[in-house]
């Protein structure tokens, strides 16, 4: 995760300056971008994890096999009760209001336990879970395609390849296996973008990947180049109503939308696409040079989750990681829900292994 946060809001910044937009930004926003985002770096190269056991099982590992099957029968029924046409993502529709639409997305989340149920029995049985790893990533890649997806299509192939790389292989077939995730992330992504945009050149597909990839850098080098540091997110405020958004307590209005047009990311006229700020750009705006203070926070608090999951399922501070990246480089407020819903998750299910008799575990 730290390494994620690194490459998201800090090498982020190389790459569109030097790589994607060479044109467009001067020196003196280049280095304003690199002096925004120091501290937090600082603070990340310092900060030392918390302790705790190599890789533990947990007691929900043996689980992750009727748990997969528990949310490909849900995923089936929700597929078969929803009009494919409105599953398509369109910009001026909410989707995240349709029920269905969010429980066939949870198709993340039964890769992950496909992914538990392969590696956690890698070492006692070779070829175990083998084939259901090969149908839900099917099933994933395929639910990416008919939606449109590109973060939907690319995180199954993201959390295989640290699956993978995570088990101790030798340095030789590590390299290989890197470069053959890496060729697998850029065909998933082109394959999505040109469903999106038929017809695109080479050159745009690549940057459209680096931009995509690497869009934290390019809000920060924006706002650096502007100088114009008066937009208010309301982030408390916002991150309050999706809490209760999240938990299903009221609705939810964001300020991406009103973002974007302010710094003209989108046009004035605009008044459905959202732009993601960033963790870091809406820190800043919201509290100054004190931004570091919340991004501090995040982190305690991802790093406090995480040690709390990886002792309850096998490789779920991996899944969790990726999430919370995710998340780090859309809004504060949807970081906020998510990081109180997987909170709150994991210590109900802390809560009902206690209880469970110890025979039992």
């Amino acid at each position: 995760m730290k390494l994620g946060f690194i490459s998201l809001f800090f090498i982020s910044i190389f790459v569109i300056h030097l790589a994607v937009r060479p044109d467009e930004f001067a020196s003196s926003a280049f280095w304003s971008s690199i002096a925004l985002t120091l501290p937090a770096l600082i603070y990340v190269l310092i900060r030392s994890p918390l302790g705790a056991d190599q890789r533990p099982r947990g007691f929900y590992t043996n689980l992750s096999l009727p748990i997969a099957v528990l949310i490909f029968c849900l995923i089936s029924f929700a597929v078969f009760s929803i009009d494919f046409n409105s599953f398509r993502i369109v910009r001026s529709v909410s989707r995240e209001e349709d029920l269905f639409i969010r429980i066939i997305n949870l198709h993340l989340v039964l890769f992950f336990f496909a992914c538990v149920y392969r590696y956690s029995n890698k070492w006692v049985y070779k070829n175990k879970g083998g084939l259901l790893l090969v149908l839900c990533l099917v099933l994933s890649l395929g639910i990416a395609y008919f939606e449109g997806r590109r973060t939907a299509a690319v995180i199954p192939i993201i959390l295989i390849a640290v699956f993978s790389l995570t088990q101790g292989s030798p340095i030789s077939k590590s390299l290989y296996r890197i470069l053959f995730f890496c060729s697998a992330f850029v065909i998933v992504f082109a394959v999505i973008t040109l469903i999106r945009s038929p017809d695109l050149s080479i050159e745009f597909i690549v940057k459209a990947i680096l931009s995509r990839l690497f869009n934290p850098g390019y809000i920060i080098l924006e706002l650096m180049s502007q100088q114009d540091y008066q937009f208010s997110p309301d982030t408390i405020s916002n991150s309050v109503q999706r809490i209760g958004y999240v938990f299903g307590i009221s609705g939810y209005e964001g300020s991406t939308n009103e973002f974007g047009r302010y710094y003209g990311f989108i046009s004035s006229s605009n008044f459905f696409v959202g732009i993601n700020p960033g963790i870091v750009v809406e820190s800043f705006l919201s509290f100054g040079w004190f931004y570091l203070i919340p991004i501090i926070i995040f982190f305690e608090l991802s790093f406090a989750i995480l040690h709390l999951y990886r002792k309850l399922l096998f490789g779920s501070d991996i899944f969790i990681a990726i999430l919370v990246l995710h998340g780090m480089q859309m809004e504060i407020p949807y970081l906020v829900g998510l990081l109180f819903k997987i909170a709150l998750l994991g210590l109900l299910l802390r809560l009902v292994e206690i209880y469970i008799p110890s025979r039992v575990r």
